[in-house]
């Protein structure tokens, strides 16, 4: 897929991702999502940081770990719903939404819808 057709904001693989100055995973969200307003690119100032630093930290104590991959700002094919951090690791995909104080029950609601389209996803392209 071209970087025109791209669907998410970043994607790489953990070291890449804990490597890369957060300021330039930034800029990259704010390319693919062109009309985000202050408040958005706070949030992004706020949480790259420490995702990095979660990283690292996963990185430091499982060598397998170089071969996850972070996606920030990925589209949902069906669709425009965007989870803020999908990871890739083995066979699990841990989604984290970073929306602070978002009552429990509407996270919850949201997780719920998302994990259901992505399963939607990897039937359908399981099924080919």
């Amino acid at each position: 897929m071209s970087e025109e057709q791209a669907r998410y904001g970043w994607s790489s693989s953990f070291p890449k991702f804990s490597g890369t100055s957060a300021r330039v995973i930034r800029g990259r969200l704010e390319e693919f999502i062109r009309d985000a307003g202050e408040r958005q690119v706070r949030a992004w100032d706020e949480s790259i940081p420490p995702l990095q630093h979660e990283v690292n930290e996963v990185l430091s104590v499982n060598e397998e770990a170089a071969a996850y991959s972070a996606i920030l700002e990925y589209e949902l094919p069906l669709e425009s719903r965007r989870p803020d951090v999908v990871l890739l690791a083995k066979s699990a995909v841990v989604i984290i939404e970073l929306k602070g104080k978002l009552l429990q029950w509407r996270l919850l609601w949201k997780m719920k819808a998302i994990t259901s389209e992505l399963r939607a996803i990897w039937k359908q392209q399981n099924s080919i």
